[in-house]
């Protein structure tokens, strides 16, 4: 290889890297030489970038491959601009300077072209969205396929962590009202109004379910296109985690809140799961609906958990918690999450009655040790479980 001419040389490493990045390491570690060459910018301007589509928050600046990232980015490789963009956007609240690098790079990769109708329509440029979301459907070939690549970008955007940094409602800017919801719009048959609007809509949900207050009371129109299940499947409604009393019955953001729940938001199901167990004692629907919240909520996992040991289920209960553990790094954490479900459990204010006083059994009877220990972070799991289920049985 250091025999042949630079530009050939660089060629063969391109084609290395076609498939991705992960082909170039071996040289990387091979010698300076191989090194060079695969961080040339020539090579980094056409590497594949694949890993990175596939897991975005792979390009936070925590992670351990920012820098090698960062090298791709300086070298205008277009898949590191467009997740740079969304980065700036979701992390930083930088839509302007997002919009202005997704204008570098052209419409390649597609997720670039989609995102930047995105950023137009959130920071007002209406008219500029429309005309880049229709040369993007056109491109594609159908709404099935534009679909599709939104729906990656959100994930990407979700891959990443976003942080509540910047709304985006004094910006956003929609002219045309869609009628779809009249017309029975369907993926395969939608109009380009009401698909942009349905993932802009989204974008906004990301800061919190009030920011779309203002369109819920925009007409009939709005309020069903922000109500559709796929913007309140993702609706960032942390509120209702942090102030539980807002899903009680006699809430008046209890309609709001079901129609969440019917739609699968995870928090919904978190939320009530913990509701109905500190309201009903021992319940189904409740083990139920923590047990798919689980799946995206370290709250909901070690509710689940509680609710198990107090309600009998002892040896499932234990092995929800062991699970619950193994996903933490050090007991500060276990602590902290434990302290806020039991403050979430209290925020119900809801009358206790003891409803968990005829079925919590501790399985082998009282830990020995936990009347050895005065410190929470000194305790076994089995005390740990022990102390927290006493205290949340004692709010129910």
């Amino acid at each position: 290889m250091e025999q042949l001419d630079i530009h050939t040389a660089l060629d063969i490493v391109s084609c290395v890297g076609a498939d991705s990045f992960i082909s170039l390491r071996g040289m990387l570690l091979a010698s300076k030489f191989y090194y060079s060459l695969a961080t040339h910018p020539t090579v980094l301007n056409h590497v594949s970038l694949q890993p990175f589509l596939a897991d975005a928050g792979l390009i936070n600046e925590d992670s351990v491959y920012r820098p090698f990232f960062h090298q791709c980015l300086d070298s205008h490789n277009a898949t590191a601009a467009y997740l740079e963009s969304i980065r700036l956007a979701v992390k930083l609240g930088c839509a302007e300077d997002a919009l202005q690098l997704l204008s570098t790079i052209g419409n390649y990769p597609p997720h670039a072209w989609f995102s930047r109708a995105l950023l137009q329509v959130c920071l007002g440029f209406y008219s500029e969205s429309l005309d880049t979301i229709d040369s993007f459907v056109s491109s594609i070939g159908s709404f099935r396929e534009a679909d599709a690549i939104g729906s990656k970008v959100f994930r990407h955007i979700l891959q990443m962590r976003p942080v509540k940094i910047r709304s985006h409602c004094d910006t956003w800017r929609y002219d045309d009202i869609p009628r779809c919801p009249g017309t029975r719009c369907s993926i395969n048959r939608r109009c380009r109004i009401c698909f942009l609007y349905w993932f802009s809509v989204m974008r906004l949900s990301q800061h919190g379910f009030r920011e779309l207050g203002a369109l819920i009371a925009s007409g009939p129109e709005f309020m069903a296109l922000v109500f559709d299940a796929s913007v309140l499947k993702d609706v960032d409604i942390d509120e209702f985690v942090f102030v539980t009393q807002l899903c009680n019955e006699d809430s008046v953001f209890r309609p709001f809140f079901l129609r969440c729940l019917d739609s699968g938001n995870p928090a919904a199901q978190f939320v009530e799961g913990l509701r109905l167990a500190v309201a009903e004692g021992p319940s189904e629907r409740s083990v139920e609906l923590l047990c798919e919240a689980s799946v995206d909520s370290m709250y909901a996992r070690f509710a689940l958990g509680l609710v198990l040991v107090c309600s009998g289920s002892f040896d499932t209960g234990m092995h929800v918690m062991e699970q619950f553990f193994s996903l933490l790094r050090n007991m500060e954490e276990e602590v902290d999450i434990a302290e806020m479900v039991l403050t979430q459990t209290a925020g119900f204010r809801l009358p206790r009655a003891g409803r968990f006083n005829n079925s919590f059994r501790f399985g082998g009877g009282l830990p020995h040790c936990f009347l050895n220990n005065y410190s929470v972070l000194h305790l076994c799991r089995r005390c740990f479980v022990y102390m927290y289920a006493i205290r949340f049985q004692e709010l129910c």
